[in-house]
């Protein structure tokens, strides 16, 4: 083989991966914008953004993450919904985890969405005290609106306002001072 023939064969396979990553779906800019969010705090309203990302982008990793996102404002039917069915679909799906804020937990962490999709059903089975305590609760996890001060029940629907999160998320704060 010359040096002209090795030049096209990387040449071509070079266009094969252009052309191949440029069929993959863009994540949804409002996935990482979510996630932002709800590493400060802002968990009502990273949800909504969450829930708009997974109508554009319906990949398990938004679906996971929305799913958080409800679990994390105490809407313990919709996470849950969400995390049954990822308990099925997302084996072999491996994700990476956010640094916890403020501590950087997590960092370089992967999990296989499906297992960690189980182990959020049996915190959610705990929650509602339909099974025992998990062995291991994640660092930094769901914060329960009742403990915060804010009157929401477990059975909100999936839309909220923008402006009704920030109010919810401005209420939690107040609550952590």
């Amino acid at each position: 083989m010359t040096y002209k023939h090795i030049l096209l064969v990387a040449a071509l396979s070079g266009l094969a991966t252009s052309a191949s990553l440029a069929q993959e779906p863009a994540p949804a800019p409002e996935a990482g914008q979510a996630r932002a969010l709800m590493a400060q705090g802002d968990n009502w309203l990273g949800a909504n953004l969450l829930r708009r990302a997974v109508a554009k982008d319906d990949s398990p990793e938004n679906r996971f993450n929305l799913a958080t996102g409800y679990l994390r404002t105490n809407r313990l039917t919709e996470a849950r919904r969400i995390y049954q069915d990822l308990a099925i679909e997302g084996q072999t799906v491996v994700m990476a985890a956010d640094p916890a804020p403020r501590t950087g937990l997590g960092a370089g962490r992967t999990f296989d969405i499906a297992e960690e999709s189980a182990s959020r059903l049996l915190y959610i089975g705990w929650r509602e005290g339909q099974t025992r305590a998990p062995a291991t609760i994640a660092a930094g996890g769901a914060r329960s609106a009742d403990l915060a001060g804010v009157a929401v029940s477990a059975n909100v629907a999936g839309e909220v306002t923008d402006d009704r999160a920030r109010q919810l998320d401005a209420m939690v704060r107040q609550g952590q001072d």
